[in-house]
């Protein structure tokens, strides 16, 4: 399944981004008001 570290490890930070820009647009809604 796992090909290379480096293909894994960009995997991983396009992951880590989405959930962290998931995460920001969550509280931003959250404390909008």
């Amino acid at each position: 399944m796992i090909s290379s570290p480096v293909s894994v490890g960009l995997h991983t930070r396009q992951l880590r981004f989405w959930l962290l820009e998931k995460l920001w647009c969550c509280y931003g809604l959250e404390h909008l008001d």
